[in-house]
């Protein structure tokens, strides 16, 4: 376990040892502060960002930074846990025979003789179908999570738990249309200012899309003094012109005085390096974008990058578009559905309103059959049965958003694994990775403003649009949405087919017994492109397990 645990950092340990106990610490990067603190009745210690109250600090769910915090009393062999809120930090746990292990990724506690590796069902059926998985399992059967916001405790051989969780902010009710976009914009400023805190030199993942444009502008708002000036990385598709965003954000970017750099792409398609690609081993959820990935780490290790900042999470915190109606209805929005409703008509025509995604919602939700959870159909019937059932009681919990679906889909375990999950590949090149969009009052804002301020008169994000209109081009705020690159990894698929379908199949040596279908029959391209890609995840994550 402490080789495993070693191997994840680039810089030394610290290992302390009491009898009963044993606590090892590695630094993320090179200006991490002190992440231990400890007398003969205490140990401490963090993995979190700084600012959310420090070591000598009193640990609580509610802390604002990402943090996964430890507290151990060796003399009376009593532990504390604790994962925040939106669980943007990893913590792990597995009971053996006198004690309990922990660790920040489970991979390192599969190295204790008494944890198994074997898989467990629930967790692989939801990652199948590309479903939340439960928030307190994993991957593997023995091996428990922290659910987001939860602490839990240990004495004498017991484990207890307490659950904190964010709620809606009704404060967007009092303030008029100006105040709600100055709010936002605030925040947002906020946000980034929060997350750039303790860096050395801050980098940024930069497409000439929305989200990662407006961190770009508030990076270059904040009144940090910068020793350098922070570094934007984006790729460049010479071959799908199309798609290409290189050359709009390096001008977005020269003009919010950022430093930039943009590489090629084009050859850097899923498995590109015939299977040979790094693999988190705690868990098989992989990017089909990794190589992409990799290449940007190494750019922000050559300028000595340390925080790097993601858009990514950004088109989380917006409501479906089709959540017009039935928002707009519960919050008596009439004056912005009746604008909907008109421009809906102008855009599609009086046939095209019946068409109207809105409507059709509407519709589904009266007959008492909403389908929630797509490609469970892919699942033996028992299994898809026990997925649904938690998933249906999962979304109950969130019945006090006003987008409930919505609420669940940003605060669950789908989501706090897509905010931690590349923490492990940050940490292999001495760095964090940090995302603004994540910071719990600005989730907690956007979650619960009104739908029309998501997506207003065709307009996709129209609240973050209007709050930045003052700091970017006018090419980003008016483009749409555009950064799909589904030809790129299509042609990806087409120019080695045979290689696709083996790792496909071997996939299916693990995991076929779940599934009600052969991964080549199933008749949606979408779904069958996920199901197959998660199949060719695991036998990746599995042969790199072997290694």
């Amino acid at each position: 376990m402490l080789a495993r645990a070693a191997s994840r950092s680039r810089f030394p340990g610290r290992t302390l040892s009491a009898p009963g106990a044993r606590l090892f610490v590695a630094p993320t990067r090179a200006a991490e502060p002190e992440a231990v603190r400890d007398s003969d009745a205490l140990w401490r210690a963090a993995d979190a960002a700084p600012g959310w109250g420090g070591l000598d600090a009193a640990p609580q769910a509610s802390v604002r930074a990402p943090c996964a915090l430890l507290e151990i009393l060796p003399l009376e062999r009593r532990l504390r846990l604790t994962r925040d809120l939106l669980g943007q930090r990893k913590l792990v746990y597995a009971r053996i025979a006198d004690g309990i292990v922990v660790a920040s990724g489970e991979d390192v506690l599969v190295g204790h003789s008494e944890v198994s590796d074997r898989l467990d069902e629930q967790y692989l059926a939801a990652f199948l179908v590309s479903q939340p998985a439960d928030p307190a399992r994993t991957i593997f059967a023995d091996i428990a999570i922290l659910r987001p916001g939860e602490t839990l405790r240990w004495q004498d051989g017991r484990l207890t738990d307490s659950l904190a969780s964010l709620l809606p902010d009704e404060s967007w009710r009092v303030r008029t249309e100006a105040e709600i976009v100055d709010e936002f914009r605030d925040r947002m400023l906020d946000a980034v200012g929060f997350a750039i805190r303790g860096a050395d030199r801050v980098g940024l993942s930069m497409s000439a899309g929305i989200d990662s444009s407006i961190i770009g502008a508030a990076l270059a708002a904040t009144d940090k003094n910068f020793t350098r000036r922070p570094l934007a990385v984006t790729f460049g598709l010479d071959h799908w012109p199309d798609i290409d965003e290189s050359s709009l954000a390096s001008t977005q970017a020269a003009a919010l005085g950022l430093e930039h750099i943009c590489f090629a792409a084009d050859e850097l398609w899923p498995l590109s390096s015939q299977g040979v690609r790094p693999t988190c081993p705690d868990t098989p959820v992989a990017s089909p974008f990794r190589e992409i990935k990799e290449t940007t780490y190494q750019k922000f290790v050559d300028g000595k990058v340390d925080v790097w900042l993601s858009g990514n999470f950004g088109d989380h915190l917006w409501a479906d578009p089709a959540d017009w109606l039935i928002d707009g209805w519960k919050n008596r929005r009439w004056r912005f559905m009746w604008s909907h409703f008109r421009w809906s008509l102008a855009s599609s025509g009086a046939t095209g309103i019946w068409r109207n995604r809105g409507i059709r919602k509407c519709l589904r939700l009266a007959s008492g059959k909403p389908n929630y959870w797509t490609d469970t159909e892919y699942l033996q019937d028992d299994v898809a049965r026990q997925l649904r059932q938690r998933l249906d009681a999962e979304l109950a919990a969130c019945g006090e958003f006003p987008r409930p679906l919505h609420a669940y889909q940003v605060l669950n375990a789908r989501a706090a694994f897509d905010a931690c999950g590349e923490n492990w590949f940050a940490q292999r090149h001495g760095m964090e990775v940090r995302m603004p969009f994540r910071d719990p009052p600005l989730v907690r804002f956007c979650l619960s403003l009104p739908c029309d301020f998501s997506f207003r008169s065709g307009i996709w994000k129209w609240l973050p649009r209007r709050a930045f209109a003052g700091c970017l081009r006018s090419e980003i705020l008016e483009r749409p949405k555009s950064s799909d690159l589904t030809a790129f990894v299509d042609e990806s698929t087409g120019a080695d087919s045979q290689k696709w379908d083996q790792m496909a199949r071997e996939g299916m040596e693990s995991a076929g017994w779940l599934l009600r279908c052969d991964p080549d029959s199933v008749e949606n391209p979408d779904s069958r492109w996920n199901l197959r890609w998660n199949l060719i995840s695991l036998s990746l994550w599995q042969k790199a397990r072997l290694h």
